[in-house]
């Protein structure tokens, strides 16, 4: 029993990362369009607001420092966010290449991006 215990927490480890794993990548598309779907509409916001606070600047009104940051946060993300698509669409271009060679097991490292310790 003392070679199986071992044998049996690796497999159980790998299967746990694969399984997270999976989980993932079959929801990342959904997941990649919930995010522009979401990131349209803030920047519908964004532009609303832009478009007040230059309307009311222009009547000498100053901004606050919360709308300040608000805007300046929406920018920021906007930028995080196009880099997330971007990462995702290529893991996406990456799987469908990868399923379409014949025999294509992926491994768990190919899945969670990290290099395993022997």
């Amino acid at each position: 029993m003392d070679c199986v215990s071992p044998i049996l927490d690796v497999a159980t480890r790998l299967w746990d990362c694969t399984a997270k794993r999976a989980v993932y990548i079959r929801h990342l598309p959904q997941n990649l369009n919930s995010l522009r779907t979401a990131m349209g509409e803030l920047k519908n916001l964004y532009k609303d607001v832009k478009e007040r606070v230059e309307r009311e600047e222009k009547l000498q009104k100053k901004r606050t420092h919360v709308v300040d940051g608000w805007l300046r946060n929406v920018e920021a993300m906007e930028e995080q966010v196009k880099e997330i698509l971007a990462k995702g669409d290529e893991e996406i271009d990456g799987i469908n290449a990868n399923n379409a060679q014949p025999g294509f097991i992926p491994s768990c490292e190919n899945l969670i991006g990290i290099n395993l310790i022997e």
